[in-house]
């Protein structure tokens, strides 16, 4: 989602950007939907007015005219009941459809349409070139015998596994290097919480579009996150962070859910 106030501002330069990509077709629906809010907040807001002053005009009015302006302020407040359910619809209709908008690439982002597009930046390191055939770590693990694929098939389904012994010790250690690395460069480490509420998941962009990748607990309107910088990121929603307590340098470590079949 993108801030509506640059779409009204700078909607040629943002048709142009998503252009690059191939184009968003829900642009001009959310276009649509965000002048109709407008024009219904616009009369809401006057009547609103009118209403304020018919009812400040109840107290200075004389006795003659104190039913006339108890009855216009009536007049106001009736059609306020009518217009304000549909502003409330007009929002959240506009709101719904902007959720799905992606947000605007970096200038630097190559153009294109998919990963074929992508270019280098840079490599680090030679691709070594071995003289027998390479094993994936899936394979290794399973020749090693610190990974149980079988097992965890028959318990939880396709695409899980049983880590075992000198596994889970490899994990751990991989898991403690990587957040000793990442401290001497200044990043505190953090292991978040794998449940988030919905808010979560809209600000950091995985909802609505993607909500059918993610596992919910809709009894307690909670998802499991896909990735710890859903709740890194949440982290500090709704606060006000000073300049001069920035950067702020997080590493999060988290099982996370995706279901993503067939994509690997």
């Amino acid at each position: 989602m993108i801030d509506l106030r640059l779409l009204r501002d700078n909607l040629d330069a943002v048709r142009a950007v998503y252009a690059k990509r191939g184009g968003v077709p829900e642009l001009d629906r959310v276009v649509a939907l965000d002048e109709a809010y407008r024009e219904i907040l616009s009369e809401v807001e006057e009547l609103r007015a009118e209403h304020n002053r018919s009812s400040r005009a109840i107290g200075k009015a004389s006795p003659e005219e104190r039913s006339d302006a108890i009855a216009k302020a009536k007049e106001r407040a009736d059609q306020l009941k009518i217009l304000e359910p549909k502003l409330e619809a007009a929002t959240r209709a506009r709101d719904e459809a902007a959720a799905y908008l992606p947000n605007l690439p970096h200038e630097s982002v190559p153009n294109g349409l998919s990963e074929d597009d992508n270019v280098v930046e840079r490599q680090v390191g030679d691709k070594p070139e071995f003289d027998f055939e390479a094993l994936d770590h899936v394979a290794l693990g399973e020749r090693l015998g610190i990974f149980d694929n079988e097992r965890a098939a028959k318990t939880s389904g396709s695409r899980f596994v049983y880590l075992i012994g000198p596994g889970v010790m490899l994990e751990l250690a991989l898991v403690r290097f990587a957040f000793d690395s990442l401290m001497e460069r200044g990043f505190t480490p953090i292991v978040p919480p794998v449940l988030v509420r919905r808010h979560a998941m809209y600000g950091t962009g995985f909802l609505p579009a993607e909500e059918h990748e993610f596992y919910t607990s809709e009894r307690d309107d909670l998802y499991l996150t896909g990735t710890s910088e859903v709740a890194l990121a949440a982290m500090h929603s709704g606060e006000t962070l000073q300049g001069d307590s920035l950067p702020r340098r997080y590493a999060g470590f988290s099982t996370n859910f995706r279901r993503e079949a067939g994509t690997y």
